[in-house]
């Protein structure tokens, strides 16, 4: 009776231990990488290594990288801003719409996740 119910007890704590990794409850590091092409600037990666507000986004492009910063989170939907540019990122629907002064231009990107 004792080692059945030792077993039983060992089984449930394996089963949640594998259940809280597997659910990324000890993720350290998540970096998420966009790859684009719009009509406003091109091709272009978004790389997003926090999604917090305040982080910054690091924008590729073939003529240079530059940083966005991220002004707004909600859900999940990332803007973020730089000087002329603004982009809106749909991280569930790979989707990004940039906007340049009054020009609207929104892309389904190419989407890498990496996490540890």
């Amino acid at each position: 009776m004792i080692k059945w119910l030792y077993g039983a007890i060992c089984a449930l704590v394996f089963a949640g231990l594998v259940t809280i990794l597997g659910s990324g409850a000890f993720t350290r590091f998540e970096h998420k990488t966009f790859l684009c092409s719009n009509t406003l600037i091109g091709p272009f990666e978004l790389i997003i290594n926090k999604a917090t507000l305040g982080s910054d986004v690091q924008l590729s492009q073939p003529n240079g990288n530059s940083r966005l910063r991220i002004t707004s989170v909600i859900d999940n939907v990332i803007i973020a801003e730089a000087d002329t540019l603004r982009f809106e990122v749909d991280i569930e629907n790979s989707l990004v719409s940039v906007q340049q002064m009054a020009n609207l231009s929104t892309s389904k990107c190419e989407t890498t996740n990496f996490s540890m």
